[in-house]
């Protein structure tokens, strides 16, 4: 691959196509692609130390409200959507439609302050669309 990027650097910002190169992956593409035209969200590079999730990410955000934080990974990707008060009925209402992947980590991820943190781990299409799925949940597109 060759690319030297570190992303646990906090002194070296990072372009989104030098994450985008890093972590080589269709998946992470057809998101990047999915935010732009379906959503127009702003985007932000930002980093964490987070025990959860440290390093660089990329976050979106759209009227204010959080769509999803990226967290990359060598190949792969995490995506955070967070079920909040006002989706959880729709989200457990249509639980059974989602793949078993998420409707297992959605019971596993306890409910902190009427929120659950989903961290998707997006390493097939189908998890890929359950992501955009719980985004809609957050924000409607008209």
């Amino acid at each position: 691959m060759g690319n030297k990027w570190d992303k646990m650097n906090k002194a070296s910002v990072p372009e989104l196509s030098t994450i985008t190169e890093w972590v080589n992956d269709e998946l992470w593409n057809d998101l990047l692609a999915y935010m732009d035209t379906t959503y127009k969200a702003r985007i932000s590079i930002d980093y964490s130390g987070c025990g959860m999730a440290p390093g660089w990410n990329v976050k979106f955000k759209k009227a204010g409200k959080s769509l999803c934080t990226l967290y990359p990974q060598e190949g792969w990707f995490v995506a955070l959507v967070v079920i909040g008060q006002k989706e959880k009925s729709e989200m457990e209402e249509t639980l059974w439609t989602f793949t078993e992947y998420t409707q297992n980590l959605y019971r596993q991820t306890k409910e902190g302050m009427g929120q659950r943190w989903l961290m998707f781990e997006v390493k097939n299409a189908e998890i890929l669309e359950d992501v955009k799925r719980g985004m809609l949940l957050r924000r409607k597109v008209s």
